[in-house]
């Protein structure tokens, strides 16, 4: 049976945290198991989430709150009034702002030291390889078969 240590590391360790990445972080540093350099992984570690709607707009947050040093979020589509209720950090100042944008300015809002790429834009076969070079993992948020 393979234990955690027998499988290679995504991501290598990032430069040594700053104060304010370290506070940031403090609670999760807590955790056994949990350490300066796995720290140090999420800092560089470059996440793409697919779609800014019901998934992207509760993941985003959470991994940036998490210390995630890149985050890419594509999305073509702008936000709604009826996305409101299960979209949950669009807000209604945003509403017929890019999804992409919305969720790029919370982000921000929540850490400003992270790194968010906007990406608007429909994916499809055209350019998912070219812009998935980029990152290290890819989360699918997507509505729609085509995408997927």
């Amino acid at each position: 049976m393979k234990s955690e240590r027998d499988f290679p590391e995504l991501v290598a360790p990032g430069p040594p945290l700053s104060e304010e990445q370290a506070a940031r972080a403090a609670r999760q540093l807590s955790l056994p198991g949990f350490d300066d350099t796995a720290q140090r992984r999420l800092a560089a570690a470059r996440v793409l989430v697919i779609g800014a709607g019901g998934l992207g707009s509760a993941s985003i947050p959470y991994l940036v709150g998490a210390g995630v040093g890149t985050v890419g979020i594509v999305d073509d589509d702008v936000v709604e009034l009826s996305n409101l209720h299960r979209q949950i950090t669009h807000t209604t100042s945003n509403i017929g702002k890019s999804k992409t944008a919305s969720l790029a300015q919370a982000a921000e809002a929540l850490d400003p030291n992270a790194k968010i790429n906007e990406h608007n834009l429909r994916l499809d076969s055209s350019n998912a390889l070219q812009i998935f070079a980029n990152y290290d993992l890819v989360i699918d948020g997507s509505d729609n078969f085509p995408t997927r």
